[in-house]
Protein backbone atom coordinates (compact mmCIF):
# COMPACT_ATOMS: atom_id res chain seq x y z
CA UNK A 1 0.00 0.00 0.00
CA UNK A 2 1.17 3.51 -1.08
CA UNK A 3 -0.13 5.24 1.86
CA UNK A 4 3.23 7.02 2.53
CA UNK A 5 3.36 8.51 -0.94
CA UNK A 6 0.43 10.95 0.41
CA UNK A 7 1.80 12.25 3.71
CA UNK A 8 2.73 15.77 1.77
CA UNK A 9 -1.53 16.31 0.41
CA UNK A 10 -2.74 14.83 3.65
CA UNK A 11 -1.51 16.89 5.85
CA UNK A 12 -2.30 20.02 3.65
CA UNK A 13 -5.80 18.27 3.80
CA UNK A 14 -6.03 18.26 7.07
CA UNK A 15 -5.56 21.44 7.46
CA UNK A 16 -8.98 22.01 5.75
CA UNK A 17 -12.50 20.31 5.61
CA UNK A 18 -11.43 17.44 3.69
CA UNK A 19 -10.92 16.17 7.68
CA UNK A 20 -14.30 13.77 8.48
CA UNK A 21 -14.75 15.65 11.79
CA UNK A 22 -16.97 18.31 11.62
CA UNK A 23 -14.41 20.60 13.08
CA UNK A 24 -10.22 19.58 13.99
CA UNK A 25 -9.93 21.31 17.22
CA UNK A 26 -5.91 22.62 16.39
CA UNK A 27 -7.79 24.72 13.73
CA UNK A 28 -10.21 26.80 16.40
CA UNK A 29 -8.50 30.44 16.58
CA UNK A 30 -8.45 32.38 19.52
CA UNK A 31 -9.32 31.80 23.39
CA UNK A 32 -11.82 29.03 23.54
CA UNK A 33 -13.50 28.17 26.15
CA UNK A 34 -15.84 25.25 25.05
CA UNK A 35 -17.21 23.80 21.56
CA UNK A 36 -20.17 21.40 20.47
CA UNK A 37 -20.95 20.35 17.19
CA UNK A 38 -24.43 18.75 16.51
CA UNK A 39 -25.85 17.02 13.57
CA UNK A 40 -29.07 19.22 12.63
CA UNK A 41 -32.43 18.21 10.60
CA UNK A 42 -31.59 19.16 7.16
CA UNK A 43 -34.89 20.21 6.22
CA UNK A 44 -34.81 21.77 9.97
CA UNK A 45 -32.05 23.05 10.99
CA UNK A 46 -32.92 24.17 14.40
CA UNK A 47 -33.50 20.45 15.34
CA UNK A 48 -30.79 18.88 16.64
CA UNK A 49 -30.69 15.22 15.76
CA UNK A 50 -27.23 14.30 17.38
CA UNK A 51 -24.47 15.52 19.40
CA UNK A 52 -21.13 15.03 17.48
CA UNK A 53 -18.46 16.23 19.28
CA UNK A 54 -18.16 18.51 22.86
CA UNK A 55 -14.86 20.40 24.10
CA UNK A 56 -14.15 22.41 26.99
CA UNK A 57 -10.92 24.15 27.55
CA UNK A 58 -9.00 25.82 30.08
CA UNK A 59 -7.33 29.56 29.98
CA UNK A 60 -4.17 27.74 28.77
CA UNK A 61 -6.04 26.12 26.20
CA UNK A 62 -5.18 22.83 27.27
CA UNK A 63 -8.69 20.28 26.92
CA UNK A 64 -10.11 19.41 29.88
CA UNK A 65 -13.19 17.06 28.68
CA UNK A 66 -14.01 16.34 25.40
CA UNK A 67 -16.76 13.92 24.15
CA UNK A 68 -16.86 12.44 20.48
CA UNK A 69 -18.95 10.69 18.56
CA UNK A 70 -18.39 8.59 15.27
CA UNK A 71 -20.11 6.41 13.58
CA UNK A 72 -17.81 3.17 12.08
CA UNK A 73 -19.48 1.38 9.50
CA UNK A 74 -22.97 0.15 11.06
CA UNK A 75 -21.41 0.50 14.30
CA UNK A 76 -21.56 3.77 17.00
CA UNK A 77 -18.22 4.74 19.05
CA UNK A 78 -18.89 7.26 21.72
CA UNK A 79 -15.93 8.52 23.46
CA UNK A 80 -15.08 10.71 26.81
CA UNK A 81 -12.18 11.91 27.39
CA UNK A 82 -11.10 13.38 30.97
CA UNK A 83 -7.64 15.00 31.78
CA UNK A 84 -6.40 14.97 35.29
CA UNK A 85 -2.95 16.66 35.48
CA UNK A 86 -0.64 14.53 33.08
CA UNK A 87 -2.78 11.69 32.41
CA UNK A 88 -5.73 11.28 29.45
CA UNK A 89 -8.28 9.12 30.47
CA UNK A 90 -10.60 7.97 27.51
CA UNK A 91 -13.86 6.08 28.36
CA UNK A 92 -15.06 4.17 24.91
CA UNK A 93 -17.81 2.36 24.28
CA UNK A 94 -20.29 0.91 20.94
CA UNK A 95 -23.29 2.36 22.19
CA UNK A 96 -26.19 3.91 21.28
CA UNK A 97 -26.82 5.83 24.83
CA UNK A 98 -24.32 8.75 25.73
CA UNK A 99 -25.61 7.50 29.32
CA UNK A 100 -23.87 4.80 29.24
CA UNK A 101 -20.40 6.44 29.35
CA UNK A 102 -21.34 8.15 32.26
CA UNK A 103 -22.14 4.59 33.89
CA UNK A 104 -18.67 3.13 32.87
CA UNK A 105 -16.72 6.40 34.32
CA UNK A 106 -18.82 5.94 37.50
CA UNK A 107 -18.06 1.93 37.57
CA UNK A 108 -14.38 1.47 36.18
CA UNK A 109 -12.09 0.43 39.04
CA UNK A 110 -8.32 -0.67 38.16
CA UNK A 111 -7.87 -4.38 39.14
CA UNK A 112 -4.30 -6.41 40.03
CA UNK A 113 -4.57 -8.76 37.04
CA UNK A 114 -3.34 -11.72 39.34
CA UNK A 115 -6.55 -12.04 40.62
CA UNK A 116 -8.03 -12.58 37.52
CA UNK A 117 -7.17 -16.08 37.09
CA UNK A 118 -9.69 -16.10 40.13
CA UNK A 119 -12.12 -14.80 38.66
CA UNK A 120 -15.14 -16.87 36.92
CA UNK A 121 -14.99 -17.44 33.11
CA UNK A 122 -17.74 -16.92 31.02
CA UNK A 123 -17.73 -17.89 27.75
CA UNK A 124 -19.20 -16.17 24.86
CA UNK A 125 -18.82 -15.16 21.32
CA UNK A 126 -19.82 -11.45 21.89
CA UNK A 127 -16.64 -9.28 21.30
CA UNK A 128 -16.51 -6.70 24.61
CA UNK A 129 -18.19 -3.38 23.89
CA UNK A 130 -16.24 -0.95 26.79
CA UNK A 131 -13.14 0.02 27.02
CA UNK A 132 -10.92 2.40 29.24
CA UNK A 133 -7.12 3.55 28.16
CA UNK A 134 -4.98 5.77 30.10
CA UNK A 135 -2.13 8.06 28.69
CA UNK A 136 0.50 9.77 30.52
CA UNK A 137 2.39 12.90 29.01
CA UNK A 138 5.97 13.86 30.06
CA UNK A 139 6.22 17.72 31.06
CA UNK A 140 6.94 18.21 27.19
CA UNK A 141 3.45 16.90 26.43
CA UNK A 142 5.28 13.80 24.68
CA UNK A 143 3.80 10.03 25.45
CA UNK A 144 5.61 8.22 28.31
CA UNK A 145 3.04 5.22 28.66
CA UNK A 146 -0.23 4.40 27.11
CA UNK A 147 -1.97 1.31 29.14
CA UNK A 148 -5.62 -0.26 27.72
CA UNK A 149 -7.97 -1.48 30.50
CA UNK A 150 -10.96 -3.64 29.96
CA UNK A 151 -14.10 -2.34 31.65
CA UNK A 152 -13.98 -4.51 34.29
CA UNK A 153 -10.79 -2.82 35.32
CA UNK A 154 -7.71 -5.78 34.28
CA UNK A 155 -5.09 -4.42 32.05
CA UNK A 156 -5.22 -5.46 28.47
CA UNK A 157 -1.87 -4.00 26.96
CA UNK A 158 0.93 -1.60 27.94
CA UNK A 159 3.20 0.53 26.31
CA UNK A 160 6.71 2.38 26.64
CA UNK A 161 8.22 5.25 24.95
CA UNK A 162 11.63 6.44 24.87
CA UNK A 163 12.63 9.58 23.06
CA UNK A 164 16.25 11.05 22.08
CA UNK A 165 17.75 14.61 23.01
CA UNK A 166 15.70 15.85 20.10
CA UNK A 167 12.16 14.45 21.37
CA UNK A 168 11.49 11.62 18.91
CA UNK A 169 10.52 8.06 19.51
CA UNK A 170 13.30 6.02 19.20
CA UNK A 171 11.70 2.69 21.23
CA UNK A 172 8.23 1.61 22.19
CA UNK A 173 7.41 -1.63 24.04
CA UNK A 174 4.26 -3.02 24.72
CA UNK A 175 3.44 -5.69 27.17
CA UNK A 176 0.42 -7.71 27.50
CA UNK A 177 -1.81 -7.76 30.47
CA UNK A 178 0.38 -10.71 32.00
CA UNK A 179 4.04 -8.55 31.59
CA UNK A 180 5.23 -10.47 28.66
CA UNK A 181 6.69 -8.60 25.95
CA UNK A 182 5.01 -9.26 22.89
CA UNK A 183 5.46 -5.83 20.24
CA UNK A 184 9.33 -3.83 20.23
CA UNK A 185 9.75 -0.92 17.89
CA UNK A 186 12.85 0.84 17.53
CA UNK A 187 13.07 3.97 15.10
CA UNK A 188 16.55 5.12 13.81
CA UNK A 189 17.07 9.13 12.44
CA UNK A 190 19.81 10.71 10.55
CA UNK A 191 21.49 13.68 11.23
CA UNK A 192 18.51 15.76 10.29
CA UNK A 193 15.99 13.92 12.56
CA UNK A 194 14.69 12.05 9.55
CA UNK A 195 13.14 8.79 10.56
CA UNK A 196 15.60 6.13 8.25
CA UNK A 197 14.66 3.03 9.33
CA UNK A 198 11.96 1.01 11.55
CA UNK A 199 12.36 -1.80 12.95
CA UNK A 200 9.66 -4.07 14.97
CA UNK A 201 9.47 -7.13 16.45
CA UNK A 202 6.03 -8.58 17.02
CA UNK A 203 4.94 -11.78 18.80
CA UNK A 204 2.93 -14.49 16.47
CA UNK A 205 0.56 -15.35 19.32
CA UNK A 206 1.22 -16.00 22.95
CA UNK A 207 1.91 -19.82 21.94
CA UNK A 208 4.79 -19.43 19.52
CA UNK A 209 7.35 -17.47 20.82
CA UNK A 210 8.87 -16.79 17.32
CA UNK A 211 8.11 -13.11 16.36
CA UNK A 212 7.54 -11.55 13.33
CA UNK A 213 10.30 -9.36 12.35
CA UNK A 214 9.04 -6.08 10.23
CA UNK A 215 12.07 -3.55 8.89
CA UNK A 216 10.94 -0.40 6.95
CA UNK A 217 13.95 2.00 5.54
CA UNK A 218 13.56 5.41 4.19
CA UNK A 219 15.30 7.82 1.86
CA UNK A 220 14.92 11.62 1.53
CA UNK A 221 16.29 14.74 -0.87
CA UNK A 222 18.04 17.62 0.10
CA UNK A 223 14.92 18.80 1.53
CA UNK A 224 13.63 16.07 3.41
CA UNK A 225 11.11 14.89 1.33
CA UNK A 226 10.37 10.97 1.20
CA UNK A 227 12.31 9.30 -2.00
CA UNK A 228 12.05 6.18 -1.50
CA UNK A 229 10.75 3.29 1.07
CA UNK A 230 11.47 0.13 1.29
CA UNK A 231 9.63 -2.82 3.38
CA UNK A 232 11.11 -6.28 4.85
CA UNK A 233 9.11 -9.04 6.14
CA UNK A 234 11.43 -11.46 7.96
CA UNK A 235 13.79 -10.22 6.13
CA UNK A 236 12.35 -10.73 2.46
CA UNK A 237 11.65 -7.46 0.76
CA UNK A 238 8.24 -6.99 -0.24
CA UNK A 239 7.57 -3.95 -1.20
CA UNK A 240 9.63 -1.12 -2.62
CA UNK A 241 8.58 2.38 -3.48
CA UNK A 242 10.50 5.24 -4.91
CA UNK A 243 9.03 8.42 -4.75
CA UNK A 244 9.18 11.86 -6.57
CA UNK A 245 8.01 15.53 -6.76
CA UNK A 246 7.38 17.58 -9.99
CA UNK A 247 6.38 20.77 -10.48
CA UNK A 248 5.79 23.90 -11.43
CA UNK A 249 4.99 27.93 -9.96
CA UNK A 250 1.54 26.79 -9.50
CA UNK A 251 1.04 23.11 -9.28
CA UNK A 252 3.19 20.29 -7.54
CA UNK A 253 2.25 16.66 -8.74
CA UNK A 254 3.62 13.20 -6.39
CA UNK A 255 4.68 10.38 -8.62
CA UNK A 256 5.39 6.79 -7.11
CA UNK A 257 7.28 4.01 -9.07
CA UNK A 258 6.74 0.23 -7.81
CA UNK A 259 10.31 -1.24 -7.88
CA UNK A 260 8.76 -4.97 -7.75
CA UNK A 261 5.91 -4.20 -10.31
CA UNK A 262 7.90 -1.78 -12.31
CA UNK A 263 4.61 0.54 -12.77
CA UNK A 264 4.41 4.32 -12.22
CA UNK A 265 1.59 6.12 -11.42
CA UNK A 266 0.54 9.76 -10.38
CA UNK A 267 -0.37 9.65 -6.47
CA UNK A 268 -1.65 12.86 -6.57
CA UNK A 269 -1.24 16.55 -7.53
CA UNK A 270 -1.98 19.63 -5.82
CA UNK A 271 -2.96 23.13 -7.56
CA UNK A 272 -1.90 26.43 -6.05
CA UNK A 273 -3.55 29.95 -5.83
CA UNK A 274 -2.82 33.16 -4.70
CA UNK A 275 1.19 32.84 -4.76
CA UNK A 276 0.91 29.13 -3.13
CA UNK A 277 -0.74 30.36 -0.53
CA UNK A 278 -4.21 29.39 -1.19
CA UNK A 279 -5.12 25.01 -1.70
CA UNK A 280 -7.15 25.33 -4.92
CA UNK A 281 -7.53 21.76 -6.74
CA UNK A 282 -6.13 18.40 -5.79
CA UNK A 283 -6.42 15.58 -8.35
CA UNK A 284 -5.85 12.07 -5.92
CA UNK A 285 -5.52 8.77 -6.34
CA UNK A 286 -5.87 6.57 -3.25
CA UNK A 287 -5.95 2.47 -3.32
CA UNK A 288 -6.92 3.00 -7.05
CA UNK A 289 -9.69 5.22 -6.83
CA UNK A 290 -9.67 8.95 -9.04
CA UNK A 291 -11.01 12.31 -7.40
CA UNK A 292 -10.32 15.37 -7.91
CA UNK A 293 -11.96 18.27 -4.95
CA UNK A 294 -11.58 21.96 -5.72
CA UNK A 295 -11.94 24.72 -3.18
CA UNK A 296 -13.64 28.00 -3.08
CA UNK A 297 -12.89 30.82 -0.72
CA UNK A 298 -14.45 34.58 0.40
CA UNK A 299 -13.01 37.25 -0.19
CA UNK A 300 -11.64 37.25 2.96
CA UNK A 301 -9.88 34.09 2.15
CA UNK A 302 -11.84 32.23 4.34
CA UNK A 303 -13.16 28.73 2.81
CA UNK A 304 -16.61 28.89 1.22
CA UNK A 305 -16.76 25.69 -0.58
CA UNK A 306 -15.03 22.10 -1.18
CA UNK A 307 -16.34 19.75 -4.12
CA UNK A 308 -15.54 16.16 -5.52
CA UNK A 309 -15.67 15.03 -8.23
CA UNK A 310 -14.86 11.46 -9.69
CA UNK A 311 -12.34 11.32 -12.84
CA UNK A 312 -15.48 12.10 -15.64
CA UNK A 313 -15.47 15.08 -13.83
CA UNK A 314 -18.73 14.27 -12.40
CA UNK A 315 -19.65 16.30 -8.99
CA UNK A 316 -20.33 14.15 -5.85
CA UNK A 317 -20.60 16.53 -2.90
CA UNK A 318 -20.09 19.65 -2.09
CA UNK A 319 -19.63 20.85 1.25
CA UNK A 320 -20.36 24.95 2.17
CA UNK A 321 -18.72 26.53 5.25
CA UNK A 322 -19.92 29.48 7.09
CA UNK A 323 -17.76 31.29 9.73
CA UNK A 324 -17.77 33.92 13.00
CA UNK A 325 -15.66 36.76 13.77
CA UNK A 326 -12.45 34.80 14.57
CA UNK A 327 -12.53 32.57 11.56
CA UNK A 328 -13.93 29.53 13.16
CA UNK A 329 -16.64 27.78 11.31
CA UNK A 330 -20.24 27.61 12.48
CA UNK A 331 -22.10 26.20 9.85
CA UNK A 332 -21.29 23.05 7.47
CA UNK A 333 -23.84 21.88 4.82
CA UNK A 334 -23.09 18.84 2.62
CA UNK A 335 -24.66 18.72 -0.55
CA UNK A 336 -24.96 15.22 -2.73
CA UNK A 337 -25.35 14.89 -6.11
CA UNK A 338 -28.03 12.55 -7.16
CA UNK A 339 -29.93 11.09 -10.50
CA UNK A 340 -33.33 10.98 -10.73
CA UNK A 341 -36.30 10.93 -12.98
CA UNK A 342 -38.14 14.09 -13.28
CA UNK A 343 -42.22 14.63 -14.14
CA UNK A 344 -41.24 13.98 -18.06
CA UNK A 345 -39.49 11.01 -16.70
CA UNK A 346 -36.26 12.15 -17.89
CA UNK A 347 -33.00 11.31 -15.96
CA UNK A 348 -31.29 14.38 -14.57
CA UNK A 349 -28.96 15.48 -11.81
CA UNK A 350 -29.86 17.44 -8.90
CA UNK A 351 -27.97 18.47 -5.69
CA UNK A 352 -29.94 17.18 -1.98
CA UNK A 353 -28.87 18.59 0.99
CA UNK A 354 -27.20 15.35 2.74
CA UNK A 355 -26.32 16.45 6.43
CA UNK A 356 -25.59 19.79 8.18
CA UNK A 357 -23.58 20.55 10.72
CA UNK A 358 -23.64 23.12 13.34
CA UNK A 359 -20.78 24.35 15.67
CA UNK A 360 -21.62 26.11 19.39
CA UNK A 361 -18.54 27.92 20.23
CA UNK A 362 -18.10 30.02 23.73
CA UNK A 363 -14.78 32.56 24.20
CA UNK A 364 -13.40 33.22 27.05
CA UNK A 365 -13.50 37.21 28.30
Amino acid sequence: MKKNALYLILFLLSQSAFSQKVLEPSQLKGKVKSYSSYEVSPDNPKQKLRLIDSVTYDKQQNISTAFYFRRIGNKIQREKHIHKGDTLIVYSCSCSQITALDQLEKDFKIQDNKTFQNQPQRYTTRQPTQFVDYTVFDKQKRVTLTIAYSASGYKRKETKYTYNHSGKVIQEESRNGEGKLIQKITNRYDQKGNLVEINDSTLRSVNIPIPTIEKSTFQYDSKGRLMRESRYRDFVLYADYQYSIQEDKNSQSFICLDKISNTSSIDSTIYYGLNRTRLKKVKQNIEGIDEIITFDYYSDGLLKTESHFDKADNLNSKTFFTSDKHNNPYRKQVYQTVMHYNSSNVLEKTERKLSEYQIQIEYYR
